[in-house]
């Protein structure tokens, strides 16, 4: 089942990944438009990350969660479990939208711990793609 899942995933990464490369009409200047506009809004970026990673994290523990019931055989919670799977691309474009701000941004500090909060919650929910 294992395997199911991690195809799954990989299927959904290539998904996202053809989606978000074929637009050669890029406005860059949007782009910075926003970033500029969140900075002079006094909208903190280290606030936006900081309850992204909140929110991910409990997003990991449920999708942990319900993974341990699968495992153990409870295939009442099936459904919920690839509807929670089917949302992490949504997660991963999330998470480098942010980390393309906080690149931009310049406080190298940030980026740093954004970086290994997100590698610590993408590795307590790794496991389940783990062969044993």
């Amino acid at each position: 089942m294992k395997k199911i899942i991690a195809i799954a995933l990989l299927l959904a990464l290539a998904c996202l990944l053809l989606a978000c490369g074929g637009d050669e009409n890029n406005d860059s200047a949007t782009d910075d438009t926003e970033i500029q506009n969140r900075e002079d809004s006094g909208g903190s970026s280290v606030e936006s990350w900081r309850q992204f990673l909140e929110n991910y994290g409990k997003w990991a523990d449920d999708l942990i969660a319900l993974n341990v019931k699968f495992e153990d055989g409870d295939i009442s919670v099936s459904e919920e479990y690839l509807e929670k799977l089917a949302e992490l691309p949504e997660w991963i474009a999330e998470w480098g939208n942010l980390l393309i701000e906080l690149t931009t941004a310049g406080n190298p500090d940030d980026l740093s711990e954004f970086e290994a909060e997100a590698d610590k919650i993408a590795e307590k929910y790794g496991y389940i793609y783990d062969d044993e």
